[in-house]
């Protein structure tokens, strides 16, 4: 599997001597080799192969499984809460690991997750890629990098963000995503939400009252988050609906969408979570 990216895109984190010149090697290249072992397939993150430049671009060369999809895509099946939760105890896993391994990856969603295909596994196996927004773990981010629906909201009430948090909150959009059968909609309504609270927050300094309407508006976001959680069935012109969801599982999607994020779940509190051990059986979809 092979990616190939402006060269101005690859930032540089150290160099490396190729062919007896000295060459620049890309931070997503040993963000990668940071995280992916030293065996390929080793662990979720896709393993990381060779790289080289050609020019204007580099060149990524990258495992690629034999039978896999993109999450994104295996959204469009019919996928049980049951199923949903090994993917996610898959993604809490993996995610920890990467920051263990000191990398903040910054753009989980759907369309950098691929899900692999194994007759010896019952359950797909979830892998990791595309850690072109990552950086190295640091305490407090400034200036949002990833994509805007998956956007904490921390990054723009407080105009800073953390690794753990932004990751839990991610996660838990991507588990929202898993649980609800029109995506569209789904990241439609994250966008909306994301530029309001950015053209508000743009006021702030000149009206108190904006920061009401903020709060306000966020409520109001979290109460048809609410209406996602709790144990109904919407129907917006006969194309959306939702599964309904254990105790469990509202409970644990409720903890990811704290507004607060240090009263956010952790990661490491996620892993421990009653419903990974709740009695919901997946359903694999070959």
């Amino acid at each position: 599997m092979t990616s190939s990216k402006p060269q101005t895109s690859m930032l540089c984190s150290s160099l490396q001597v190729i062919n007896g010149e000295l060459h620049c090697v890309p931070l997503e290249m040993m963000l990668m080799v940071m995280t992916a072992g030293d065996s390929v397939g080793e662990n979720a993150i896709i393993s990381p192969l060779a790289w080289t430049s050609l020019g204007d671009e580099v060149l990524l060369i990258m495992e690629r499984p034999k039978n896999c999809t993109v999450l994104f895509d295996y959204i469009d099946r019919q996928i049980d809460e049951g199923l949903a939760k090994e993917f996610m105890r898959q993604l809490v896993e993996a995610a920890i690991h990467i920051h263990k391994a000191g990398v903040f990856h910054r753009d989980l969603k759907p369309e950098n997750i691929l899900i692999e295909y194994d007759e010896a596994r019952l359950i797909p196996r979830v892998r990791i890629i595309d850690f072109g927004c990552g950086c190295f773990m640091t305490p407090g981010y400034h200036g949002y990098v990833g994509t805007s629906c998956y956007q904490p909201p921390e990054s723009n009430t407080q105009g800073t963000y953390e690794a753990g948090p932004t990751t839990v909150w991610q996660l838990g959009c991507i588990l929202l995503q898993l649980m609800s059968k029109m995506i569209d909609l789904f990241a439609t309504g994250m966008q909306h939400c994301e530029h309001f609270l950015a053209y508000t927050i743009m006021e702030l300094e000149v009206s108190e009252g904006k920061k009401m309407l903020l709060l306000l508006f966020f409520i109001n976001i979290l109460q048809l988050s609410e209406l996602v959680i709790n144990e109904c069935s919407l129907c917006a012109k006969g194309h959306f609906s939702l599964r309904l969801p254990s105790s469990d599982c509202k409970k644990f999607l409720k903890s990811c969408f704290l507004f607060n994020p240090d009263q956010r779940i952790t990661l490491e509190q996620m892993r421990c979570h009653p419903w990974f051990s709740s009695s919901v059986p997946p359903e694999a979809h070959p």
